[in-house]
């Protein structure tokens, strides 16, 4: 019923390119799109749709070989007699009709009624192209690690009636070498471009670098078929070479594109392409004999010094300045005041890293297979090639924002005269080449005492060569080295034994009650095991030790534990140890390096190395049957293993986006849930059973609503044997309480439905908190951020550990109105100069809690407290 729409619209309508401007591939678009008005005739409410036809041409506004748009492409509803305009836009020649007139339909109808339709014709003239065939460079900021692989895409654009044949090659050579080998015809319509060459200087080309042929998997010669008014992407493949006769140096390749068509040579849009090859390698730097003894020290000289010999070899692109620094080892691990400026936790640092690979995006881009007619703009946008698709990561250095982050201590002389640190510099190391350096330690000589080792720290950092700034992707190997020096002391032992036999009672008693230090290094992570009977702990020094609680009659031996057994020695520093929840000899340890092992106590066995990676640990978390084990990363990612499997495989992981510090895994309402608190005060529920993740609003109270910062986050989470209640801790001082009630009820929200344009993202349910109260929450005594937190099975005490070195106990109330509160904290031990970072508790009797933490001296200590549930006890 085409009286019961009206459309008006212009009559004649011309698409095409009018000129060149200066040989810029820019066109100037000719009557492209017009506006189309729309009048409801009819006595009904209805919304309309525009649509175009061509005879002979495919596609429309919804197809892949689309070449118009119509906004909006659905008007709102509009009574009688309202009207609706229409904008229109063609961006391309439906059909190859250069020069012809052809016409072409409008047609309006209505979604809601078939019978409310109208059809209009328009005279469209299709304007014969001045360039029939061009040739593009779309990139010209082209990087590449030796490794990778990165595409070098070359757009074809055809605008004529018949297919045409191009051949591409890639010449590694300027566009002024490039005149004196082949000398283009003058241009004529199918010259690309009117635009200058580039031509630099006789001069300086003679200190260029050029593209070499063995980079190219396909080699750098490529015909291509591009069918009338079509396009096609042609892609050249560059991967440099990372072994070490052919590794490049980093600097700029030059390379130039030449175009032929039949025996026609084409001009290139831009000329004098250059490829940057990126910094890559590491700096090799051996210490043959790093133990040494202080020699020739006499009664009258009492400083002797050490030597020792560095070997450097630069096995990378770059020259570097090596800089070799000896450190005590002591000075080199201070341990900051607070969580945020420790390396417990990764806080990202700001930088601009090199485009991720993202493989995906290529497979939606034109193809060689494309047929569609190019819209008349900038040839890499009318291809919608992304930039981020041409760049590949597959070797590129995964350690180099985490380098960033680290400073290093200036060399400086110690104040006293027990030792002495020495530095020196390499100011230039060229690529393949070797030097050696030899570092000094001085050290005193004491007049009593046996033999002593001291330990030193060798740290080696990177700049670039006269630059002088800091050479992030290019890393020493290794970093750091472990360096002893033997001190033996003036006067014999002989002399020292008779002197000392007068004291030997008090030394004796006094090492008796002290507890034994047998790690080197601070304490990460300590568990109880084994009915309390045994206590497991991880250190910095690469030890994993067991220890014995003493059960004696008398309260200072009970304070104290002995050294069992050696477990194990890893590889890297033990950064967190979970215990199986059944208590028994097994348990999951998590290394530095992101390696995850399964270890017996008694007898020491590895059970199995269950994750073998460079993604960080954070901490470690049993299902309640010990089926399943739960690891947190520092790169966000929570993954569940198979502990029945053979092979301990991945059951499934969680890609939060934000770094994981602590996990929790709670059985609610007959549901497997895991607890996840991290960076930016990030708190999730993820439910097993649905594999939906759920957000908590996270806000203390007595503090503003907006948390969620960089330098804000959960450090630790701590649940009941019966999941009833859920503790949390954050690293600046606050504690909360959960019950389960509260999690509960945002288990019981319905999932988001999976969105179209991001399928995969990270999506978590926000949790609608308004209908229930929220938790209490209290402020530490002295702010201070808390390292650690543990809850006794029956949910009467929380433990406490600090940065300001206080082991708190803090015993939990159930308020009138049924809400779990904090009675006034306990203090059991203070270390004012050794913060706390791990802590664990066990109710050992009916009236007793034994409590394990790291002590001051990388010692761990052992405490004990009586009191009853709802008591303050001693």
């Amino acid at each position: 019923m085409a009286g019961l729409i009206k459309i008006e619209a212009p009559t004649h309508l011309e698409v095409g390119n009018e000129s060149h401007n200066n040989g810029d591939l820019e066109q100037k678009k000719v009557h492209s799109s017009f506006e189309l008005v729309v009048k409801n005739c009819s006595q009904r409410f209805a919304s309309f749709q525009v649509d175009l036809s061509l005879e002979g041409a495919s596609g429309g506004k919804n197809l892949p070989n689309k070449w118009y748009r119509v906004e909006p492409e659905v008007c709102a509803k509009k009574p009688p007699g309202a009207e609706t305009t229409f904008n229109v836009v063609i961006d391309k020649a439906p059909i190859p009709a250069f020069g012809q007139i052809l016409p072409l339909q409008v047609r309006v109808f209505s979604v809601e009624y078939k019978d409310l339709e109208a059809t209009n014709f328009i005279q469209l003239k299709l304007c014969r192209p001045k360039s029939p065939i061009r040739v593009e460079f779309p990139f010209e900021d082209l990087k590449v690690y030796p490794g990778d692989r990165l595409k070098i895409p070359v757009i074809v654009l055809n605008l004529m009636p018949e297919p045409v044949d191009i051949g591409l090659s890639l010449i590694g050579e300027t566009a002024a070498e490039a005149d004196r080998n082949l000398v283009p015809e003058p241009a004529t319509d199918l010259s690309l471009s009117d635009a200058a060459k580039k031509k630099p200087d006789a001069t300086s080309a003679t200190s260029l670098a050029y593209i070499q042929p063995e980079w190219f998997e396909s080699g750098l010669e490529k015909q291509v078929l591009v069918p009338p008014g079509s396009s096609r992407i042609v892609e050249f493949c560059c991967c440099p070479p990372t072994s070490k006769p052919n590794l490049p140096l980093s600097q700029p390749y030059w390379f130039n594109l030449r175009a032929v068509f039949g025996d026609r040579a084409l001009e290139a849009a831009r000329q004098n392409h250059v490829v940057e090859v990126l910094p890559y390698g590491s700096v090799e730097v051996v210490c043959e004999k790093t133990h040494q003894n202080i020699a020739g020290v006499g009664w009258r000289d009492r400083v002797g010094k050490a030597e020792f010999k560095f070997d450097i070899t630069n096995n990378s692109n770059l020259a570097q300045q090596v800089d070799v620094t000896i450190q005590a080892k002591a000075a080199a691990q201070t341990e900051p005041n607070t969580l945020a400026k420790s390396d417990d936790f990764p806080i990202p640092i700001t930088t601009k890293a090199k485009p991720e690979n993202r493989g995906d995006k290529l497979d939606k881009m034109p193809t060689e297979n494309d047929t569609d007619i190019d819209k008349p703009q900038h040839l890499a946008e009318r291809a919608d090639v992304d930039a981020d698709s041409y760049a590949f990561r597959e070797n590129t250095p995964v350690e180099a924002i985490k380098r960033d982050s680290q400073a290093i201590a200036a060399p400086t002389q110690a104040k006293t005269k027990t030792n002495w640190a020495d530095h020196k510099t390499i100011h230039q190391l060229l690529p393949g080449c070797h030097e050696q350096l030899s570092l000094s330690i001085q050290h005193s000589r004491p007049w009593l005492g046996w033999p002593h080792h001291y330990v030193y720290s060798a740290l080696t950092t990177l700049s670039v060569a006269k630059a002088g700034i800091t050479s992030a992707p290019i890393q020493p190997v290794p970093q750091q080295q472990t360096l002893t020096v033997e001190v033996k002391p003036i006067l014999p032992g002989w002399l020292q034994i008779a002197g000392a036999l007068a004291s030997l009672l008090g030394i004796a008693a006094a090492w008796w009650l002290m507890p034994g230090t047998h790690h080197l290094a601070p304490v990460n992570s300590v568990q109880l095991i084994g009915n309390t009977t045994t206590v497991v702990s991880g250190s910095s020094d690469q030890t994993l030790r067991r220890w014995n609680v003493v059960e004696a009659p008398w309260q200072a031996l009970r304070s104290r534990l002995l050294h069992r057994e050696l477990i194990a020695e890893t590889n890297k520093s033990i950064q967190v140890i979970e215990a199986s929840p059944f208590r028994d000899s097994q348990i999951a340890v998590g290394l530095e390096s992101g390696d995850i092992e399964l270890w017996n106590v008694s007898p020491p066995q590895l059970i199995h190395e269950i994750f073998e990676g460079s993604d960080r640990i954070f901490d470690l978390a049993f299902t309640p049957d010990a089926h399943s084990l739960f690891s947190g990363h520092g790169s966000g990612q929570v993954r569940e293993w198979n502990l029945q499997s053979a092979e301990f495989n991945l059951e499934r992981q969680l890609a939060t986006g934000v770094a994981i510090a602590a996990l929790a895994v709670l059985q609610i309402d007959q549901r497997s849930v895991v607890a996840v608190g991290g960076q930016y005060n990030t708190l999730l529920l993820w439910n097993l059973d649905n594999g939906q993740a759920y957000q908590l609003k996270y806000a203390p109270f007595g503090t503003t609503a907006d948390v969620q910062s960089q330098a804000n986050y959960i450090t630790s989470l701590a649940t009941t044997k019966d999941s009833s209640l859920l503790a949390v801790a954050d690293n600046r001082g606050y504690i909360s309480l959960w019950p389960q009630e509260i999690l509960s009820s945002c288990l019981n929200q319905q999932p988001n439905a999976p969105s179209s344009s991001q399928p995969n993202a990270f999506q978590p349910i926000p949790c609608q908190q308004e209908q229930a109260p929220p938790p209490p929450t209290f402020i530490h005594a002295d702010g201070q951020g808390i390292r650690a937190i543990a809850l006794s099975n029956d949910g009467c005490y929380l433990a406490t550990a600090d940065n300001s070195g206080q082991l708190l106990l803090w015993p939990i109330t159930t308020s009138e109105r049924g809400e779990k509160t904090l009675a006034d904290s306990i203090t059991i031990a203070h270390y004012p100069s050794t913060p706390i970072r791990t802590i664990d508790i066990e109710q050992v009797k009916q009236q007793e809690l034994l409590i394990a933490a790291n002590g001051p001296g990388n010692r761990v200590s052992i405490h004990r407290h009586r009191g009853s549930c709802g008591k303050r006890g001693s």
